[in-house]
């Protein structure tokens, strides 16, 4: 059944939570006017709350549905369109439930993340895979990667994560290994049949203070220009939490630094509100595997990724305001699912809500990688195949066959 919030808003009654029955938009009024105000302590009605009690004041709780100006679908509507957002469910709950929004914030422990991997192999999509996002994360040596697939139920599966030297590479090697990451790499469907490519992807341009983070800065800039297509291959900067949208393009005109020369055209910059997105990361990681929203990883997936997962935390600070709190420097991964989480979202040009078609590309059965290497086990080939293999792992990182 199609559940968008469009087609809910025109199709939705009240289920009784204590006979099934069928409440229906014209009856609701109708069943409002023949309730009863109740203490939610006590359960008393009204009155008798007033002459037993004898409380000292009285509030009224409104939650929508028992006022004329909204309509069950009009709620429900809502509910789908706040839910995968924490700030904005907690307005749902506050605003249109009148209940109070209660923060969780409880770190999860490796074996709890290490539970919400399935039964799929590493580079495989979930059959309902509309597209893939990837984040990238450079550092000094390579670059550091994470690969989601965004499914049609709002889940995100990882697929892939990994690290790339650049180690021995000049600037133009550099460029090339990033361009080939991104448009040419495939990710296999469950079941073969068809392949995913990297639908978007974004790559960290952040720089610190001194003169080698500046000099980072700059080189991902370089890469940026000269191995995007201004479409599929994007630049990210964290920023502060003064923003109230998690993703908003900016524009930058030259490079960084007092001296900085002049970007002919510009380079679109996307400025990601990491805390916000981190709290939505965080809500999804608490919801039950397989549930819409859900985060779930792939089996092959090892300790060392989730330990990039757990380097921050979110603490009070001592003015009592929440906080997210690096507690392992070991946070690359972390980061890159983060730029990834942010591309996919509908503020960054529609995200994934807006793909209307799963963005995959068929290939012949035959030809599938899960099946060649079935083959390969079942009968030693007689020449090196050509088609993507598993990947094997050294030292806790992908080695590319």
């Amino acid at each position: 059944e199609d559940h968008t919030p469009n087609v809910v808003e025109h199709n939705t009654h009240y289920e009784c939570g204590s006979c099934g029955g069928i409440i229906t938009e014209a009856d609701r009024m109708e069943v409002v006017r023949r309730g009863e105000w109740r203490d939610l302590i006590s359960g008393l009605e009204f009155t008798e709350c007033l002459e037993k009690r004898k409380p000292r004041s009285v509030g009224f709780q409104f939650p929508r549905q028992v006022t004329p100006w909204f309509s069950y679908g009009m709620i429900a509507a809502e509910f789908l369109r706040s839910k995968d957002d924490p700030a904005l469910f907690m307005n749902f709950k506050n605003s249109w439930e009148a209940e109070p929004w209660v923060i969780r914030h409880e770190q999860k422990t490796e074996h709890e993340l290490m539970a919400r991997c399935i039964d799929l192999p590493a580079r495989v999509c979930p059959t309902d895979t509309m597209a893939v996002v990837a984040g990238i994360d450079p550092g000094q040596k390579g670059f550091w990667f994470s690969v989601w697939a965004f499914q049609k139920d709002a889940q995100k599966h990882l697929v892939d994560y990994g690290f790339l030297s650049f180690v021995g590479t000049d600037q133009a090697g550099q460029v090339k290994m990033v361009r080939d990451f991104v448009f040419e790499n495939r990710y296999l469907i469950d079941g073969g049949g068809a392949e995913y490519p990297i639908w978007r992807c974004g790559m960290d341009t952040g720089g610190g203070r001194d003169e080698e983070d500046e000099t980072m800065t700059q080189r991902a800039y370089e890469i940026v220009r000269k191995a995007s297509d201004g479409k599929r291959l994007l630049g990210t900067k964290g920023r502060g939490t003064d923003s109230i949208n998690k993703v908003q393009l900016s524009v930058i005109d030259k490079m960084p630094g007092k001296k900085g020369r002049p970007i002919p055209g510009g380079l679109n910059l996307w400025l990601i509100n990491t805390d916000a997105v981190k709290d939505s990361f965080s809500y999804f990681l608490s919801l039950p595997v397989g549930s819409h929203g859900a985060i779930s990883f792939n089996r092959d997936v090892k300790e060392d990724f989730i330990r990039h997962i757990l380097a921050e935390e979110k603490q009070k600070n001592k003015n009592g305001k929440w906080e997210w709190v690096t507690v392992n420097k070991e946070n690359h991964l972390l980061d890159c699912s983060i730029i990834a989480m942010a591309l996919g979202d509908k503020e960054c040009w529609g995200g994934v809500e807006a793909v209307h078609r799963p963005q995959r590309l068929t290939v012949k059965h035959e030809d599938s990688p899960l099946l060649v290497e079935k083959k390969q086990e079942e009968e030693p080939p007689k020449r090196k195949s050509k088609t993507f293999a598993t990947p094997a792992r050294r030292n806790g990182w992908f080695k590319r066959n």
